[in-house]
C-alpha cells in the first residue's frame, strides 16, 4: 500500500516499484522535512499528525482518504483501484515478536500460536476492504523463516542444542514452525478470497521459500557461506547479533565491510542484496504466480 525505503537500501517492494516504472515515495511517514508522505498528505488536506500505531485498519482508512482525492466519482475511484497493483505485506512477524517466547528465552510457542488465526483474519479483512473498494490485483507475501533471523539465533543460542537447528539451513526449527503455520493459514485465507471473488487476482508471494533458498545455498546466491546467518551491522557476540548491548549505528556497534555479501543488515532486516533477489522473484517468478511483470501494466 505504501512504498518505504528499507533500513539498508531498498526493500523488495520499492525495488519492484522501480522495475515496474512506479515512482517511489520518499520515506519516512511523519517527518517534518517538507518531503515524503507527510507532505503529500498535507498537500491533499489530510491530517496525519497522530498516526501511530500503523495498524492495517489505520492504513485502510488512510487509503480511503487518499482515494477520495484521486477521483470525484465512485466510478473514477474504483477505476483507480482496478488498475492498481497492491502488495499487501508481509505482515504478522511484528505482532508475534511482541509475545513470548520472543520476549524471553523460553522456547514454547503456545502463547503466540493462538495469535496466528487472529493475524490471518486481520489480513483477510484488509484484503476484503481493498476488494470492496475496487481492487483487482493483490499480491500478499507470507512471512520469512523466523528461525533464520540472527536476533533470535543470538537470543536463544544458550538454550538451544544441536537438535534445535535445521541441518539444511542452520536456522532454529521452532520459530520456523511458527512461520510455516502462519503461511499455511494465509494461503488458505487467500484461496477462500479467490473463491469468493473469482474476478479478482489474489496472489501468494513466497517470501519464506525465497529466503530459505538463499540461506540454504548462500554461495550460489552471492553470499558468504560462513557469514550467511551473521549480521552486517550489529552488537558483537554470536552472529554479531547481540542487540541487547548495542544496535546498529549506536556507539560500539560492529560493522562488517561489503553489505552485499550479507543476508541480514541489523539483526532483523534484510540487506538490499537479498531484497533484490526476492524482488526479482516477484517480478519474473518463481516466487509469485503469475509474476508481476507477466501482466501488462502499461495499457
Amino acid at each position: 500500500m505504501t512504498v518505504y525505503a528499507s533500513v539498508h537500501g531498498w526493500d523488495a517492494c520499492s525495488i519492484c516499484s522501480g522495475e515496474a516504472g512506479v515512482p517511489v515515495l520518499a520515506a519516512v511517514l511523519g517527518r517534518e522535512d517538507g518531503g515524503g508522505l507527510q507532505a503529500f498528505f498535507k498537500e491533499k488536506g489530510l491530517d496525519i499528525d497522530d498516526i501511530t500505531p500503523y495498524s492495517l485498519g489505520a492504513q485502510i482508512e488512510w487509503l480511503k482518504k487518499v482515494l477520495a482525492t484521486l477521483g470525484s466519482t465512485d466510478h473514477e475511484r474504483r477505476e483507480t483501484m482496478a488498475t492498481s497493483l497492491f502488495l499487501v505485506g508481509e505482515m504478522g512477524a511484528n505482532d508475534y515478536n511482541q509475545l513470548p517466547p520472543f520476549t524471553q528465552t523460553n522456547m514454547t510457542l503456545g502463547p503466540v500460536r493462538s495469535l496466528v488465526p487472529l493475524v490471518i483474519h486481520s489480513i483477510g479483512l484488509a484484503l476484503k476492504a481493498l476488494i470492496n473498494l475496487g481492487a483487482k490485483t493483490l499480491y500478499d507475501p507470507g512471512i520469512f523463516p523466523l528461525g533464520c533471523i540472527p536476533r533470535y539465533m543470538f537470543q536463544f543460542s544458550d538454550s538451544s542444542g544441536a537438535g534445535d537447528y535445521d541441518p539444511d539451513t542452520g536456522c532454529l526449527r521452532w520459530p520456523d514452525d511458527l512461520a510455516v503455520l502462519h503461511n499455511t493459514l494465509l494461503k488458505a485465507e487467500l484461496a477462500a478470497l479467490r473463491r469468493a471473488h473469482p474476478d479478482v487476482s489474489v496472489v501468494y508471494v513466497d517470501y519464506y521459500g525465497a529466503f530459505r533458498g538463499i540461506v540454504a545455498e548462500p554461495a550460489e546466491n552471492g553470499f558468504g557461506v560462513r557469514t550467511v546467518l551473521d549480521v552486517c551491522c550489529g552488537g558483537g557476540g554470536p552472529h554479531n547479533a547481540n542487540l541487547t548491548v548495542v544496535g546498529c549505528t549506536l556507539p560500539g556497534y560492529v560493522l562488517w565491510p561489503d553489505p552485499s555479501t550479507y543476508v541480514c543488515w541489523d539483526g532483523l532486516h534484510n540487506t538490499e542484496a537479498v531484497n533484490k533477489i526476492i524482488a526479482r522473484g516477484m517480478l519474473d517468478g518463481p516466487y509469485a504466480t503469475p509474476p508481476i511483470m507477466s501482466r501488462r501494466w502499461t495499457e
